[in-house]
C-alpha cells in the first residue's frame, strides 16, 4: 500500500502536467497531445479513473484536432490532480 502511494505521488508530480499546459498556451497541439497521451498511459496505470477519463478526453480531442476551449479541461485536469494530491 505504501508503494502504491508513492507511486501515485510520483505520478502526479509528473512534468507533463505543466508541459502540457505550456503547450496548450502557446498552441501546440502536436505537442498537447503528446504530453496528454503520456499522461493517459501514467494516471492508468494508477487507475486514477476520474482523472483517467479526464486526460482520455484532452487526449483524443486532440488526437482528432478537434477546436475546443481546451483550457477548460486542462483546468479540470489539474483540479483532479489537487484532489488526488490532498
Amino acid at each position: 500500500e505504501d508503494f502504491y502511494l508513492e507511486m501515485i505521488e510520483l505520478g502526479l508530480s509528473d512534468e507533463r502536467f505543466e508541459a502540457l499546459g505550456k503547450a496548450l498556451e502557446e498552441g501546440n497541439l502536436d505537442g498537447a497531445f503528446e504530453d496528454a497521451h503520456a499522461l493517459k498511459g501514467v494516471v492508468g496505470n494508477l487507475a486514477l479513473t476520474p482523472l483517467y477519463e479526464t486526460v482520455s478526453e484532452i487526449t483524443e480531442n486532440l488526437r482528432a484536432k478537434v477546436q475546443t476551449d481546451y483550457e477548460v479541461i486542462y483546468k479540470k485536469i489539474l483540479s483532479q490532480r489537487e484532489a488526488f494530491l490532498q
